[in-house]
């Protein structure tokens, strides 16, 4: 038999198990379960309730809110991928920043790549940031970042 096991407070789907064992141990008190297969993220359960939860916004950094029972936009998780990123791409263009690679490069192209790590490290200071942020376009390059 399938369970889906979850936390009363909240209604979070917090496992699915898997068991034919009819004394199903819990962590806690304040964990339920309810026989099936529930997808956690589609689904919270309430009072032995299943309850659909209301569709996604289109974002990676949308998290549902189990007080409210709500999608909210989390600038965290927006704050901790655009930081990554932007640290890979800096680190990805280091090798313009040498003292060599004005000479490599030429002016006109050393300074574009210049201009493109200065607007990185500027990114946390774009009025949308961090939900909504403009990635500057590479030299030598017809895409954004």
């Amino acid at each position: 038999m399938t369970y889906s096991i979850y936390d009363k407070i909240t209604g979070k789907i917090l496992n699915i198990v898997e068991t034919n064992d009819i004394s199903l141990r819990l962590a806690s008190d304040n964990q339920g379960y309810i026989e099936g297969y529930y997808d956690p993220f589609r689904y919270y359960i309430i009072n032995n309730q299943v309850i659909e939860m209301p569709a996604k916004p289109d974002s990676s950094y949308a998290e549902f809110d189990y007080t409210t029972k709500q999608w909210f936009l989390n600038p965290d998780l927006a704050i901790r991928e655009i930081l990554s990123r932007r640290k890979q791409y800096l680190i990805g263009s280091d090798w313009t920043d040498l003292l060599s690679a004005k000479t490599r490069l030429g002016d006109e192209l050393y300074n574009q790549w210049q201009t493109y790590r200065q607007q990185l490290r500027d990114i946390t200071a774009q009025a949308g940031y961090p939900l909504n942020v403009t990635w500057p376009t590479r030299p030598g390059s017809t895409q954004k970042s």
